[in-house]
């Protein structure tokens, strides 16, 4: 089976996390977000998967390769203008000649796809589009339905009162190759706007499929770490196993704990709750770790530090007698001594002064003033 994902865009939502990351790559439990998403693809069939990069490829290619570590077979195609979701996978056209999936590249789900393929064929439908029910309809593309799943309308963020349903799109979609025709080549395009409308005007079976499952939206930094501490409090959500240090409780992201660089928890350090530490992570004497939490590879937390809900990237250091809350920092930050952060995100390398009291921040970047 095969699928495509969008992962081309700048990840503006995201920042200051995605300034010098792409999107595809941001750590979810110690792992590029995307190797969730390719696991997830083949434990479904999906194991032929094409990806629509645009910004900063280099990391995404040299990464994942040819993705035959994760069991699937990967090509990349880079593309030197943003084209939209719709010409971003008509460029796949002329290698698509079955049903295929196709999906937004900021999404963590464990929808079944072998039960949405099964639908679209028994449908006969040129497109099926895999729904969830929103509370809050704002943001996203809503849908009207008849009583077989048949789309019947498809408006791309309508104002909440004007909405047809809760009935929302997930962002992933299944795809009949004849359908492509209608997408001009070339330029940018969008199927939410365009394609979906105009097969449903057509008279075109377009099929919902409606799912409870787990779903969310990396793409905020909000959402992103929220994600991250729900998937520490429930391991059955987690695409890719957490194992546990040799002789602790703390969890690594590593399948073979032991052949790695093993923290080093001093003493009458505190830790409470699920706890992921990284390869070679210091924990000073006196320190508290209150989980949900996840720490990089290298990250050091200095004497008297308390880092609780929060996720940092590898190599950043938290000083003595700082506290680190519900924050997310991107790699190499450093925390100043007896500081306090309260729903910080900050950027690459950021430098936090000893005691600063900082509470919902966004710290750009080291060497980064963001424009307006």
């Amino acid at each position: 089976m095969q699928g495509i994902i969008l992962v081309g865009g700048e990840g503006t939502r995201l920042r200051p996390l995605t300034y010098g990351t792409p999107k595809a790559m941001v750590p979810i439990l110690g792992r590029p977000f995307l190797e969730h998403m390719l696991v997830y693809l083949r434990r479904h069939g999906v194991t032929d998967v094409a990806l629509a990069l645009g910004h900063l490829p280099d990391q995404i290619q040299r990464y994942f390769g040819d993705g035959l570590r994760w069991g699937v077979r990967l090509r990349t195609v880079v593309e030197p203008e943003p084209l939209g979701s719709g010409g971003a996978i008509k460029q796949f056209e002329p290698e698509l000649q079955a049903p295929f999936f196709a999906f937004n590249g900021d999404i963590l789900t464990d929808f079944d796809l072998v039960a949405m393929l099964r639908e679209h064929r028994e449908r006969g439908a040129a497109v099926s589009i895999a729904l969830m029910e929103v509370e809050n309809t704002a943001g996203f593309g809503v849908v009207a339905l008849d009583e077989t799943r048949r789309i019947l309308q498809f408006v791309e963020k309508p104002p909440p009162e004007l909405a047809p349903s809760r009935w929302a799109n997930a962002g992933i979609w299944l795809f009949e190759p004849r359908v492509l025709l209608r997408v001009p080549a070339g330029v940018r395009s969008m199927v939410e706007t365009g394609l979906f409308p105009e097969l449903i005007a057509a008279g075109e079976r377009v099929q919902g499929y409606c799912e409870r499952g787990f779903w969310v939206d990396i793409g905020t930094p909000e959402r992103y770490l929220e994600v991250q501490l729900r998937l520490l409090r429930e391991p059955a959500l987690r695409i890719l196993p957490l194992t546990t240090w040799p002789g602790t409780a703390l969890l690594s992201c590593e399948e073979e704990p032991a052949e790695a660089p093993a923290p080093h928890i001093g003493p009458d350090v505190v830790i409470v709750g699920p706890v992921l530490l990284g390869r070679g992570v210091r924990v000073e004497s006196g320190a508290r770790l209150l989980g949900p939490l996840a720490l990089g590879d290298g990250c050091v937390v200095r004497r008297g530090a308390l880092v609780s809900e929060s996720v940092l990237w590898a190599g950043c250091v938290v000083g003595e007698q700082a506290e680190v809350r519900r924050s997310a920092l991107a790699e190499r930050v450093q925390v100043g001594g007896a500081s306090r952060l309260s729903n910080v995100t900050a950027g690459h390398d950021a430098r936090i002064a000893e005691g600063a009291e900082l509470s919902a921040a966004l710290i750009p970047p080291a060497g980064l003033t963001p424009g307006p």
